[in-house]
């Protein structure tokens, strides 16, 4: 009787072992791909940012050429105004 009791108490761990492990990798594996999906979205919107930008700074560069066949006054302000901001978004890189 003694014995069965042992032998019921052991597998009854081995049996508790085994399911917390199982458990903790399906966790562990929830975690990772949580933070996979994260870090892809992370990604995802860096790149419509730099999309965005490039627009804009393309859109940027052209009215300060536009501007820039001014030979009015107003106008030669009006091309270093759109220049100021291209240099304010980064748009002038070497």
């Amino acid at each position: 009787m003694i014995r069965y009791a042992w032998a019921v108490l052991v597998l009854s761990v081995v049996a508790a072992v085994g399911i917390s492990t199982y458990s903790l990798n399906r966790a562990e594996g929830a975690v990772r791909a949580e933070r996979q999906a994260r870090l892809d979205a992370d990604a995802a919107r860096r790149a419509q940012g730099q999309a965005l930008l490039g627009v804009l700074c393309d859109l940027i560069k052209r009215q300060e050429d536009v501007f820039q066949e001014s030979t009015a006054k107003v106008g030669k302000n009006a091309a270093d105004a759109w220049h100021d901001l291209g240099v304010t978004y980064h748009c002038y890189t070497s």
